[in-house]
């Protein structure tokens, strides 16, 4: 049975000539109807929108066949919404077979095609073509649409949602579609979003839907992810009317079986929004099927098209387009190119089901180490210790979160696919204790030696060889560090701990694993810019602290790796006091340490020195930091009293 809301009359279409967009959106009604039914390849050419104001024919085709109502051959059209629908006809034809401009009339077919009633229409067509000044006349009204509509479900859809605003339960425009996903956040997404960095999957689709009918089941985070990605690449603005045109979404079994069942000249491409969908189709018939599916529906023995997470550069300047750049790129870099991560930090209260619930050990031990090895043993037993489970069934929980979208796996280790989302949504439920357990953790892991620490690159190769490197993952450090940052950055109200007490826990650990001796610095040197985002006071505490130790401090950093053959950790302590560095109330304390440490810096291959970072800092055109001009003075001028000699080559650069 038809859906009602797709039963558009020629009374409907009469009453919607009434509306001031009428006129404008005629042409495009026109256009979409006669691009679904063509088979073969012909001009249809009709301006909708403001392409309605400039001169000229409202609509030119040239068809390879007839389509619908619509003549083979050269035709031109005239579209009207006049309540006079006869007078308007004729004053449009005078005019143009006075000037037909640049078309040969007795080699064209003359449409006039009005959305109202017209019950005169054959005798005024009859009385036209016995003039004979054109090849063929023929007239069209409001019940000649409706039939079209009625050929046309995917057109249908669109026309009732956009142009009549009725509602449709059980199918959906992809159109109308696409712009509830956007209404999801605030601010809005932009459609395009879905698609940053999928190309080539959105080209697969694009390729199934030109070829022969068959299913095509595409995976993504999820069921509605994969749809709307669907959605998005088969109407976006470069796809061919002859294709998007065809497009409609079957929100049930029954108008999925209606749909397949329609006789059309062309195949509709339907959209499945809903679950078990394969299981309840029978055939496919002469028209094409996608199916979406999540990460958690195996499709064994099956080709299919699979999503990758959305590339977080192109995100990023995508994003640019509703936020400003800075934040533009913080949101994009914190969603690790989930879908779902981005729509919740853009405000969507929707949680997945990973998310629901008590949280399991395994999960919360998931989320305190941010990151875990395991053909690591510190990482198993450490797990395994902050868990309360066997390493077997914390990697086997973690392997559903893959499934689930939660995590996902990169050179053997188990990580978040968004951590800021995974604490976002889950960090409510830690306790006091919990957050002690990621201290003790920290401490534990950042404090274990280095052998690699200070070994030029033949020691460090010869270790890795021999396997006498860190028993803990570099995956495992980095989630910890990052851990730490959350715990104590979290702006989250509800959470079980106060927020001075988490940052005062972060503090301590901060100050405890930056010894004074260059050896621990240079063992957590890739994890120095994250903890100084975690404690930036105690971190400039530990480097200060560390400084007066001189070459036995953090200093030593400096003298390691010159040769350019392997990482020199200082770059990241470099890298950890220039983020610091924009914050105005901590500029002079980071002036003071970089001048500190270009005396003592003996230069070397890279690029990366203290007088450098120190110089951008205070660089007067493009200043590294947000502190106003005035105060930026009162640093340089007090690098005098710290080091003299230091300060004159900054003022000279």
């Amino acid at each position: 049975m038809v859906p009602s809301a797709l039963l558009i009359t020629g009374q409907d279409l009469d009453a919607w000539s009434d509306k001031p967009r009428a006129e404008s959106q005629l042409p495009v009604l026109i256009r979409r109807l006669l691009s679904a039914q063509l088979s073969r390849s012909g001009r249809i050419q009709f301006r909708g929108d403001v392409g309605v104001r400039y001169a000229g024919y409202d609509g030119i085709t040239d068809l390879g066949e007839p389509v619908l109502d619509a003549p083979a051959g050269p035709a031109v059209w005239e579209l009207s919404v006049n309540a006079r629908p006869g007078e308007k006809a004729s004053e449009d034809y005078s005019k143009r077979t006075q000037t037909p401009l640049d078309v040969n009339p007795t080699a064209t077919t003359y449409v006039a095609l009005t959305s109202r009633h017209w019950p005169g229409k054959n005798t005024w067509a009859r009385n036209r073509q016995a003039e004979g000044c054109w090849r063929e006349v023929r007239a069209l009204d409001a019940d000649d649409l409706a039939h079209w509509l009625e050929c046309s479900p995917s057109v249908a859809a669109w026309f009732s949602c956009e142009e009549l605003a009725r509602p449709i339960d059980q199918i959906a425009d992809p159109h109308a579609l696409l712009v509830a996903w956007s209404g999801w956040t605030k601010p809005s997404l932009p459609a395009a979003t879905l698609l940053v960095g999928r190309e080539e999957a959105a080209a697969q689709i694009r390729a199934w839907a030109q070829a022969a009918p068959s299913i095509l089941p595409v995976r993504g985070e999820g069921h509605e992810e994969a749809l709307h990605f669907a959605a998005a690449a088969l109407i976006e603005e470069t796809v061919d009317e002859s294709l998007k045109s065809r497009v409609v979404i079957a929100r049930s079994s029954e108008a999925l079986e209606w749909l397949l069942a329609m006789p059309t000249s062309q195949s509709l491409i339907l959209l499945a929004a809903f679950p078990d969908a394969e299981s309840r189709t029978r055939s496919t018939g002469a028209h094409h099927l996608l199916i979406a599916y999540g990460r958690g529906e195996r499709l064994v023995g099956r080709e299919y098209v699979e999503l990758p997470p959305i590339e977080r550069t192109a995100l990023a300047a995508t994003m640019e387009r509703v936020l400003e750049p800075g934040t533009a790129h913080r949101v994009a870099w914190a969603s690790g190119g989930s879908v779902g991560a981005l729509q919740r930090a853009l405000g969507r209260p929707a949680r997945p089901a990973w998310a629901l619930g008590p949280l399991a050990p395994e999960m919360r031990a998931m989320l305190l180490v941010g990151a875990w090895n395991p053909d690591a043993s510190g990482d198993r037993a450490l797990v395994e210790r902050i868990s309360g489970r066997t390493v077997e069934e914390v990697d086997a929980y973690c392997a559903s979160l893959v499934v689930a979208g939660a995590l996902r796996r990169k050179t053997g280790a188990w990580m978040w696919r968004s951590a800021h989302d995974a604490w976002a949504l889950l960090g409510v439920h830690l306790s006091a204790g919990h957050l002690r357990g990621l201290a003790d953790a920290s401490c534990e892991v950042f404090e274990e030696n280095n052998p690699e620490a200070g070994a030029s690159l033949v020691d460090r190769l010869w270790l890795a060889v021999k396997g006498e490197g860190r028993r803990h993952s570099p995956m495992l450090r980095s989630g910890l560090a990052g851990s730490l940052a959350f715990v104590a950055t979290s702006s989250l109200q509800d959470m079980l701990v106060r927020p001075v007490e988490r940052r005062s826990l972060v503090a301590a650990v901060v100050r405890r694993v930056l010894s004074a001796s260059w050896q621990r610095w240079a063992g957590v040197a890739p994890e120095l810019p994250t903890l100084a985002e975690a404690a930036p006071d105690a971190f400039l505490d530990a480097v200060e602290e560390s400084l007066t130790s001189g070459g036995q401090g953090v200093a030593g950093l400096f003298a390691l790796a010159q040769d350019g053959l392997g990482p020199s950790p200082h770059v990241q302590l470099l890298w950890a006091l220039e983020t610091l560095s924009w914050e105005p109330t901590r500029l002079r304390r980071v002036a003071h340490a970089l001048a500190r440490l270009a005396a003592v810096d003996p230069g070397g291959a890279l690029s990366n020195r203290p007088l450098s970072s120190l110089r951008a800092l205070l660089f007067p055109l493009w200043p590294q930091t947000f502190a106003p001009t005035r105060e930026r003075l009162g640093v340089l001028e007090s690098l005098w009293d710290v080091v003299p000699a230091v300060s004159v080559n900054v003022v000279v650069a």
